[in-house]
């Protein structure tokens, strides 16, 4: 039996939804300033090297192919002489920046295959790996020993290669969980390399899974400061706000990035879901017609009508979550793989209590990267009272929320 809407959603009075800009609709050309900034950030980068990621103007985002450039600036000389694997790494990265992990992973294995001594190519291939585990593309089981032995192997070559230290972070936070020891990785990456952005980021991540929201957040920014051209981490700050419950800063930050973006389906995603926590169901109705033109599917777009009351968007939101779940199983039924996470979410829109539990076990059964989320996420948050949902959580093996004292002034080092 479905559980009744969260207050927040249904118990609201029907409202005219905040207006969505033009500018996160259109997609305009990118202005020529944005371009010749870009450019000018590139030069002045090649001039003073690591140094350009503590200043590059924070309006200016580059094409992915730039943002590529500019992270391998950070390279020490030796890695850059040899100019073949050199631009294999360079097109292994720009695919990893366009969210094409599975591309990524297999342009960085074909330069490992010829060149196994590389170590940028070691750890970028690790690095790809763990973007399509987490990203739930590949097997967790076949992924993470790849990744630990892609680490591994790039370390015994450079112990001072951040990357690889992160990586092995990485497999303590999400296949093997040990925190403490993550921690100790991402602070060791960070002294080897102040401005890979990687860290503070990983960092923010890592305060997730104890729902330290506010220093996540501060560690995304971080992140973002220092490359504010990269999509992935100006997402990572729109996400952590959205759940640390500070919705007005979250929407704000996904507006700016759809600025520079327009078109980008999974922002119209959240921006539907945050619009939901909010009791914004019209809105959400006009966010997810959005994400749906933008990933190619017409008939859903089209069944997305503009609703009278909000009432009436509740149920064009119910039927748009049914058609994923008929996505799904189609997927499934077809031998791909598919996320247990999806399901839980898709159910969890319909705010259907049994199946959405269901999935969650599942979750827990395919070791889904997304498991530590469920606890800070707003999408489960009708879940919380229920005595099935606490006795998952504590099955899920995650650790108590919150930090003591002297773990939280070790983890902000």
């Amino acid at each position: 039996r479905a559980a009744p809407r969260p207050a927040s959603t249904s118990a609201i009075a029907d409202a005219t939804p905040t207006s969505i800009a033009a500018s996160a609709v259109a997609s305009p050309p990118r202005p020529r300033w944005r371009r010749w900034a870009a450019a000018f950030a590139l030069v002045s980068a090649a001039a003073l090297g690591g140094m350009a990621y503590a200043w590059r103007a924070r309006e200016t985002r580059a094409d992915p192919a730039s943002e590529a450039q500019l992270a391998l600036l950070r390279l020490p000389t030796r890695y850059r002489t040899d100019t073949a694997a050199y631009s294999s790494y360079l097109r292994g990265l720009t695919l990893r920046f366009e969210f094409h992990f599975i591309a990524s992973r297999d342009t960085l294995a074909a330069l490992v295959d010829r060149k196994p001594l590389y170590v940028p190519g070691l750890y970028g291939l690790a690095h790809s790996w763990m973007f399509a585990a987490l990203n739930n593309l590949t097997d967790p089981d076949e992924s993470w020993p790849r990744i630990d032995a892609l680490g591994r192997r790039a370390l015994a070559l450079d112990s001072t290669a951040a990357s690889a230290w992160l990586v092995l972070a990485a497999e303590d936070m999400f296949a093997h969980p040990d925190l403490s020891r993550a921690g100790e990785r991402i602070t060791h990456a960070r002294r080897l390399d102040p401005f890979d952005a990687d860290a503070p980021a990983m960092r923010s991540v890592w305060f997730r899974f104890y729902g330290e929201m506010d220093s996540a957040v501060a560690e995304a920014r971080l992140a973002h400061r220092l490359d504010p051209m990269s999509l992935l981490d100006e997402r990572l700050v729109g996400k952590q706000l959205f759940f640390a419950r500070r919705y007005d800063e979250s929407r704000a930050a996904y507006l700016r990035m759809l600025q520079d973006s327009p078109g980008w389906a999974r922002g119209y995603v959240d921006l539907a879901q945050l619009s939901m926590a909010t009791g914004r169901a019209r809105e959400a109705v006009q966010w997810l017609r959005l994400a749906r033109t933008a990933e190619g599917d017409s008939t859903a777009a089209a069944a997305l009508t503009t609703p009278a009351t909000n009432a009436a968007a509740i149920l064009l939101i119910d039927a748009d979550a049914r058609r994923s779940i008929a996505r799904l199983d189609s997927a499934a039924r077809a031998g791909q793989r598919v996320p247990a996470a999806d399901y839980a979410s898709a159910f969890a829109a319909l705010g259907d209590t049994v199946a959405t539990l269901r999935w969650l076990d599942s979750m827990l059964v395919q070791r889904d990267s997304y498991i530590h989320q469920v606890r800070i996420d707003p999408v489960f948050d009708f879940l919380r009272a229920e005595p099935r949902y606490r006795a998952w959580e504590s099955r899920s093996g995650l650790p108590p929320m919150g930090l003591k004292g002297r773990e939280l002034q070790r983890a902000s080092r």
